[in-house]
């Protein structure tokens, strides 16, 4: 089955979320999530939001017992809420705050996750799972009250990106881990059926627990911002419902968190339309386990690499691309796997040399392969203002004199060539079966069957790992 168009979906609604004007900001997303909440999503956002979930537990399992996951669950033991819950991937239960953490980081790790362009570079699925996954199972709420609660997480921080773009972005914030706690209160909170007074509250104290800048690309730090959001969310949440509140006003205030982080929060994209539209719809979900702004130049590459044969041969590339793949990722000498996967020349390279773009191509081996490294080191970016985001060209001379281009605008898995479903279920088994020891095939069912479902347990149940006895 292909993925849906990627347009506005329109449900019938009894009032606009836009209210009245004279109320907060803050006041009027709450209003929002409540009445959004006890409707049921129209069916292309319902199947979208399905695939945007199976999209991100792949990589929350395939990244959950990493080291630097590890390192940060070993470190939070002590700073527990409520019941342990699962985390994707992991046979071991964990306190919920910690749960958030882990899963957030796994999920956002080796930046396989998705990529929502327009709101910042806004990745939303790791926070939402993070922030969702655990309180539901605590709740034991049914399969579409998690799915509601996920959704409107991705969509609330794909429009609080759209809101305070594009200087938020702009100025060094990472927006999925600045609006995180936010968006992560709001569905933490659905699910803990807060009325519109103390999902206020619960958004307002997100607002205050904001944090991730873009210094952190190419690091463990980046994933711990997605971890971090997810649990501030629900801190927030959870201490709204417990009666603590702030000042709604601290988002949109003068020295609130719009005018200290942006040059100010434009309601019309948080709020217009809010439960009839839904951007959710033109998220997009990475075929590459890198940097998005890349991905086009990655396309041009494996396009080019049967025609180089050896790549040895190669004696210069030349890449022309988007003024954002020199501002995010020119790295011409990666340290380290995750330093590559913010390196246009290393995904290139071994795009080119390796004829695909896996995790292996990521691996610290790989970034000190010898002849990587000097295919590298050929590798010179050209911004071209002239080029969109999804849009690059390689010119690739050869040492006999060949020169090789190709030109391509709308790589695998952007918005005008979206992964379809049976692409998605292909990329999480890779990710997940050897971790969880199950067959893709079912977890994806287990994921589709989610609308139907009395509660969360099967899903829970699919993303512990198999004991070893139990595994053939």
């Amino acid at each position: 089955m292909q993925a849906p168009l990627r347009q506005s979906v329109t449900a019938p609604r009894e009032r606009d979320v836009l209210g009245d004007q004279s109320v907060g900001l803050l006041a009027r997303l709450a209003d929002g999530f409540s009445q959004v909440g006890r409707l049921d999503m129209p069916e292309a956002v319902e199947h979208e939001a399905l695939r945007a979930l199976l999209n991100i537990v792949g990589p929350a399992v395939a990244s959950s017992s990493a080291e630097s996951v590890e390192q940060a669950l070993t470190l939070q033991q002590g700073h527990e809420i409520g019941r342990e819950v699962i985390i994707p991937g992991r046979s071991q239960r964990y306190g919920l705050y910690t749960a958030a953490i882990g899963t957030g980081m796994a999920a956002h790790l080796d930046d396989f996750d998705d990529t929502h362009l327009e709101s910042g570079n806004m990745h939303v699925g790791s926070v939402a799972l993070a922030a969702t996954l655990g309180i539901a199972d605590v709740l034991g709420v049914s399969g579409r009250q998690f799915l509601i609660a996920f959704a409107l997480t991705c969509e609330t921080l794909i429009r609080l990106g759209l809101a305070m773009a594009p200087s938020h972005h702009g100025e060094g914030w990472q927006p999925s881990s600045t609006c995180g706690p936010i968006a992560a209160a709001g569905g933490v909170g659905l699910l803990l059926g807060l009325d519109t007074a103390q999902m206020t509250s619960a958004l307002a104290l997100g607002s205050t627990r904001m944090l991730g800048q873009r210094e952190a690309l190419g690091t463990a730090a980046k994933s711990f911002h997605a971890g971090k959001a997810a649990a501030n969310g629900l801190v927030s949440a959870t201490m709204a419902a417990g009666g603590l509140s702030t000042p709604a006003s601290v988002f949109e205030a003068p020295q609130g968190v719009g005018a200290v982080l942006s040059q100010g929060v434009q309601p019309s994209p948080l709020l217009e339309g809010f439960g009839r539209d839904w951007h959710l719809l033109s998220n997009t979900y990475k075929a590459y386990p890198c940097g998005v702004v890349a991905h086009p130049g990655i396309d041009v590459a494996l396009f080019l690499a049967p025609s180089i044969g050896d790549p040895s041969r190669v004696a210069a590339v030349t890449y022309d691309c988007h003024p954002l793949v020199k501002e995010l990722m020119d790295r011409p000498e990666p340290s380290s796997g995750l330093e590559a996967r913010f390196s246009a020349q290393h995904v290139v390279s071994s795009a080119m040399a390796c004829g695909e773009l896996t995790l292996a191509q990521l691996s610290d081996e790989m970034v000190q392969s010898p002849p990587i490294q000097h295919l590298r080191s050929l590798v010179k970016l050209e911004p071209n203002g002239g080029f969109d985001r999804e849009e690059a060209a390689l010119t690739v001379h050869m040492d006999d004199g060949r020169r090789l281009y190709h030109r391509l605008r709308g790589p695998r898995g952007s918005v005008t060539r979206p992964l379809t479903d049976e692409e998605l279920k292909r990329k999480t088994a890779r990710l997940a079966e050897p971790i969880l020891r199950r067959d893709g095939e079912e977890l994806a069912a287990t994921i589709f069957d989610l609308p139907g479902a009395a509660s969360v347990s099967e899903l829970l149940v699919a993303l512990t790992p198999k004991p070893m006895t139990e595994y053939r």
